[in-house]
């Protein structure tokens, strides 16, 4: 009966890997090694609502605030953002840039910006974009939500991917980690 009760534990291990926060880059004590780097963001590149084509490696700088969405069809997606756009100046006041990224096309993410007078870039990607930063396992019919917080140089420091559309961050919760990874020194001061 070993063989159920380490797939158990397996699942909880891999479940807790969903939800946390990258390591930052530390200089090793003497005798240990260093923490590995933060990775590397995955390719993010698409038609952004506030004036055409968004590059996630034209934007370094400012810490970043990822946010996945499926689209206008799912109603808990619409009323994240509609959560995010109440956040945005504090998003601001916390030196984070936004954007909340959609398979929508962009004449529909355009239109469903507008509705919300969403304050931050929406950019419609593909589906490729979704499978590279993880959230689009093969065998799932839909996209997963995600969040993430990328540092100024592009640097993973933060990941959640949901379960369902539901399943996400709250955006006290991403101001806190902003604010955590600050004073953990993986982020600049404001």
């Amino acid at each position: 009966m070993r063989c159920p009760r380490f797939l158990f534990f397996a699942s909880i291990m891999l479940a807790a890997g969903c939800d946390a926060a990258a390591p930052a880059a530390q200089p090793g004590a003497a005798g240990t090694a260093a923490a590995p780097a933060a990775p590397a963001a995955p390719a993010l590149a698409g038609a952004g609502t506030r004036g055409g084509h968004f590059d996630l490696k034209d934007g370094a700088g400012a810490p970043l605030v990822v946010l996945f969405v499926r689209g206008s069809y799912c109603p808990l997606c619409v009323e994240r953002l509609r959560a995010l756009a109440s956040y945005a100046d504090a998003y601001g006041e916390a030196g984070a840039r936004v954007v909340a990224v959609t398979l929508d096309p962009p004449d529909v993410a355009g239109a469903t910006a507008r509705a919300l007078d969403l304050p931050v870039p929406l950019v419609s990607v593909d589906a490729a974009t979704f499978r590279r930063w993880g959230l689009w396992p093969a065998a799932f019919p839909v996209p997963r939500p995600g969040d993430f917080v990328l540092d100024g140089a592009g640097r993973v420091r933060y990941a959640r991917v949901g379960g369902e559309a539901a399943d996400r961050a709250s955006d006290v919760a991403l101001l806190g980690i902003l604010d955590s990874l600050r004073a953990a020194g993986a982020l600049p001061l404001r």
